[in-house]
Order: C-alpha cells, then structure tokens, then sequence
C-alpha cells in the first residue's frame, strides 16, 4: 500500500509541476536571489527525494544553463552528502559500528572498503550502484575519515552531474 500512495504522489508532483511548468521556470529565473534558493532546493531534495535526481539536474540545467546548473546541483548533492555523512556519524556512530561489526559479510565489506576508502568511495560515486544517500551514511557509520570522504565525493559526483545537466539541458530543451 505504501508504495502505491509513493507512486502516486511522485505522479501527482510531476503532474502539478509539468501544469505549472511556465510560471515555475519563469520564477527560477528570476533574480540573483533565486540561486541560493535552488542551492537549499537541491539540498533539501536530495535529503527528502520528491523527483529523481536526476531530473532536478537536468531542470536545474535548463534554467541556468549546463555548467552552472551541474555546479549548482553538484554543491547541493554535495553539502547534502556531507550532512547525512556527519548526521550518520555523530548520532549513530557507537551503534552503527556494532551493527556493523555484528554481520560477517558487513564487516568484510568494511574492511575492504577500510583497506582504500578513497578509491571504495570514488567507485561507489562514479558507478552509481548503491543509492547517493546510502553511501552516505554507511561511510559516516563505518568512521571513513571525514576529509578523505569529502574528497572522494566531491571528485565522484561530477561526471554524473555534468552528464545529467548535458542531457537536461538538451532534452528538456527539446521537449518545453
């Protein structure tokens, strides 16, 4: 039943942005104070995922163009990341690392992923696998130091983001 009510919500949000399309773009448009808004935008949705990612690149793209909009994506995803990192961290750091240590399975991960957590992090960002937000919060449970995992993040998520601004930029150009 929950993921039904899920899909139509998702369905109803694209439905209500796709009538408002003009008057929203129009708006995004507007001012210089609008950046940082979308930049709070972008961090709340990555935090609480109403549209795919993805999409709010490529609108993002869009309105600001492909490069800006990537940047302006990338730093949200980012700041986004490094939040669930430290939320995962400092609020379930003692309990995540007996969880962790618990699974057989989990804790070879762990120490695999010890053995290189940059390279572990960088892969999980360039070849998206595993949800952003479950990287996230296992590398701030699993104690990945903090520097090598904004790092590896940061490097991690631009190809992606410059991938779906491209095509955002393209398509929704195309489609609107």
């Amino acid at each position: 039943m929950k993921k039904w009510l899920a899909i139509l919500f998702y369905a109803l949000m694209v439905y209500v942005l796709f009538l408002n399309k003009t008057e929203l773009l129009a708006w995004m448009q507007q001012g210089s104070h609008s950046m940082f808004l979308m930049l709070l935008i972008t961090i709340c949705l990555t935090f609480f995922p109403v549209l795919p990612y993805s999409v709010v690149i490529g609108i993002m793209a869009f309105v600001y163009g492909t490069f800006p909009g990537a940047l302006l994506c990338w730093t949200g995803a980012w700041i986004s990341s490094l939040l669930m990192y430290a939320y995962a961290r400092f609020f379930y750091g003692d309990q995540a690392e007996i969880w962790l240590s618990n699974n057989e399975r989990v804790q070879a991960f762990t120490a695999k992923m010890k053995r290189n957590p940059f390279v572990s992090i960088l892969l999980a960002r360039l070849v998206p696998v595993l949800p952003q937000a479950i990287v996230s919060v296992y590398a701030g449970a699993a104690s990945i130091s903090f520097p090598l995992y904004a790092l590896a993040s940061a490097i991690g998520k631009i190809p992606g983001m410059l991938f779906y601004a491209f095509i955002g930029k393209h398509l929704l150009g195309f489609l609107l």
